[in-house]
C-alpha cells in the first residue's frame, strides 16, 4: 500500500491518506508498522468491545438460577429483541455516520451527523412495530412496559453507534471500547443485582436501557459541535440516499442471515425452547461482536481508500484474512472445549450444548465473509455484498425450514454452518480476479479450520471427552503455529512501483 499510515488513535483528513508518492523500484516495501498500527487498532476496539460482553454473557447465563423460567425467558428475547431490531432497522447509518465526516473538521463534526440522528429518530417508531412483530412471531407474551424499555435500549444503542461510526473514521481506536467496557459492565451489575432482588422483567430491561444511554452520552461527548436542529433538517436532503438505501439493505440481509434461526427455532419449537437457543447462540454473538469490531474497522479503512481513490493491493485486507482464519478459531475452540462445563453449571441449557459445540464451527468460516464484505462495502461495492448476503439468507432460511422440525435446534446449527459455507463460495465466484487467488487461499484455510472444530465437536457430542479433549488440543498447537506462520509470511510486500 503506498499511502502514508493513518495512525489509530490521531485523526487524519482523508485528503492525507493515499497521497503519498510511490516508492521507488528496488527491494519490497516493508508494511510492517503499517499493518502493526491497524491491527493494533482494530483489535483495541474489538477486544474492548468484547470483553465486558463476555462478563455479561456470563451474568445472562446466570439468570436462570436468579430468576424464574417466565423472567428469563421473557428477558432474553427482549434482549435479542434489541439486537435483532438495532440490526434490522439500523439501515447503515453506523456506516453511513463515517462516510459523511469525510471533508469536515473538528470545528463541525457534529454537522454532518445531525441529519443521521434525526433519520435516527424517525426510525424509532418502526423498530416499535419490528419489535411487537417480532414478539408476535414466536409467541412470546411481552408487557408495554418491557416493550418500551426495550424500544429505549433500540434507540440508545442506534445512537450510541452513531458516534462509533465517526470516531472510527477519525481514527479514535479508545472511546469505543471504553465506552462499551462502560456500559456492559454496569450492564452486568444491575441485572444479577436487580434479578436476585425478584425485580420484574421491566426493571431488567429498563436498567439496561439506561446505562446504554449513558454510555452513549459519554461517546458523543466531543462530537456535538455543530449538531443543530437547523443543520439537521438542512442536512437531510443532502445526505448521500443511494448509498444509505444499499447500506441499509446489506445490514437487514446480514441480521436477517444471522437471526433467521433463532426465529424459526423459537416459532417451530416455541419461546421456551427458543429462548435456551438463543441463550448458546450468544456465544457466537458475542465472537461475531468480536469480528464486528474489526469489520467495522476495516470498513472506515475501505471508505478512507476510497477517498484517496487508491487501486494498489490492500495489503490491511490481505494481511488480515492470513491471520483471521486460525485466530478465529482459537477463539472458538475455547467455548467448545468448555461447552459441558456450562451444562453442568446451566441445568435448562443441558440440552443445547450439542448446538453450542456445533455453532462454533461457524466461526473461523464468518471471520473471511465478514472481513472482505465489509472493505468492499466501504470502497463502495454495495452489490457484491448484497449479493452474498441475499444468497446466504435464502440459504439459511432454507436449510432451517428443512432441518429443525426434524433434528430440533441442532439443526439449525447445521443450517447455519451450510449456509456460511455456501456465502463463502459465493464471496469467492463474485470477488475481483485480482484478489481472487488470496480471498480463495483465505476460504479454504477457513474451511480447515472449520473442519478441524468441527471433528473435535462430533468426537464431543458422541461422548468421547478424551479423544476430543486431545484432538483439541493438537488442533490448538496447530492454529498457533499457522497463525505465526501467517504474521510472518505477510511482514513484507512487494509493492509495484
Amino acid at each position: 500500500m503506498t499511502g502514508t499510515h493513518v495512525s489509530p488513535s490521531t485523526p487524519t483528513p482523508p485528503s492525507a491518506v493515499g497521497t503519498a508518492a510511490a516508492p521507488p523500484a528496488g527491494p519490497p516495501v516493508d508494511t510492517e508498522p503499517e499493518f502493526r498500527g491497524f491491527a493494533a487498532a482494530g483489535s483495541r476496539v474489538a477486544i474492548g468491545r468484547q470483553v465486558a460482553s463476555g462478563i455479561f454473557i456470563v451474568a445472562l447465563f446466570a439468570l436462570p438460577n436468579l430468576a424464574s423460567a417466565h423472567t428469563t425467558s421473557t428477558f432474553v428475547w427482549a434482549y435479542y429483541g434489541m439486537l435483532t431490531m438495532t440490526s434490522l432497522f439500523g439501515f447503515g447509518l453506523e456506516r453511513a455516520s463515517a462516510i459523511v465526516m469525510t471533508g469536515h473538521g473538528p470545528a463541525d463534526r457534529g454537522r454532518p451527523l445531525a441529519p443521521l440522528v434525526l433519520l435516527r429518530i424517525l426510525l424509532t417508531p418502526l423498530s416499535a412495530l419490528g419489535l411487537v412483530a417480532m414478539f408476535v412471531f414466536v409467541r412470546v407474551d411481552v408487557s408495554v412496559g418491557v416493550g418500551a424499555a426495550t424500544v429505549l435500549w433500540i434507540f440508545a444503542v442506534g445512537l450510541e453507534s452513531l458516534a462509533f461510526g465517526a470516531r472510527r473514521f477519525l481514527g479514535d481506536s479508545s472511546t469505543e471500547p471504553r465506552a462499551m467496557f462502560g456500559a456492559r459492565i454496569a450492564q452486568t451489575v444491575a441485572l444479577i443485582a436487580l434479578a436476585e432482588a425478584g425485580a420484574s422483567v421491566g426493571v431488567l430491561v429498563l436498567a439496561m436501557a439506561l446505562a446504554e444511554l449513558g454510555a452513549a452520552a459519554w461517546a458523543w461527548r466531543d462530537l456535538g459541535r455543530g449538531l443543530l436542529p437547523t443543520h439537521a433538517v438542512h442536512g437531510f436532503r443532502a445526505l448521500p440516499w443511494a448509498e444509505l438505501g444499499l447500506s441499509g439493505a446489506i445490514e437487514f440481509v446480514a441480521l436477517g442471515y444471522l437471526r433467521a434461526d433463532i426465529l424459526i427455532v423459537g416459532r417451530i419449537l416455541g419461546p421456551v425452547r427458543g429462548a435456551a437457543y438463543g441463550l448458546v447462540y450468544r456465544v457466537l454473538d458475542g465472537l461475531t461482536g468480536l469480528q464486528g469490531g474489526l469489520s467495522l474497522w476495516l470498513f472506515a479503512h475501505g471508505v478512507r481508500r476510497r477517498e484517496a481513490g487508491g487501486d494498489e493491493p490492500d495489503v490491511i485486507l490481505e494481511r488480515s484474512l492470513r491471520l483471521l482464519p486460525a485466530v478465529a478459531a482459537l477463539l472458538a475452540l475455547v467455548p467448545l472445549a468448555l461447552a459441558g462445563v456450562l451444562g453442568d453449571l446451566v441445568s435448562s441449557l443441558h440440552g443445547v450444548i450439542d448446538t453450542l459445540r456445533l455453532l462454533m464451527v461457524v466461526f473461523p468460516l464468518y471471520v473471511v465473509s465478514a472481513a472482505t464484505l465489509h472493505v468492499e462495502a466501504g470502497r463502495g461495492r454495495h452489490g457484491r455484498a448484497l449479493s452474498a448476503g441475499c444468497i446466504a439468507l435464502a440459504a439459511n432460511v432454507g436449510a432451517c425450514v428443512w432441518l429443525i422440525p426434524a433434528y430440533g435446534v441442532i439443526g439449525a446449527a447445521w443450517a447455519l454452518i451450510v449456509s456460511e459455507v455456501v456465502q463463502l463460495i459465493a464471496i469467492v465466484a463474485t470477488i475481483d480476479r485480482a484478489d481472487r487467488a488470496w480471498v480463495s487461499v483465505a476460504a479454504l484455510r477457513a474451511t480447515a479450520c472449520g473442519g478441524a472444530l468441527l471433528a473435535v465437536a462430533l468426537l464431543a457430542n458422541d461422548g468421547y471427552a478424551v479423544m476430543a479433549g486431545v484432538l483439541a488440543a493438537v488442533v490448538a498447537v496447530a492454529l498457533v503455529v499457522d497463525g505465526r506462520a501467517g504474521w510472518r509470511a505477510g511482514a513484507t510486500v512487494a509493492v509495484a512501483a
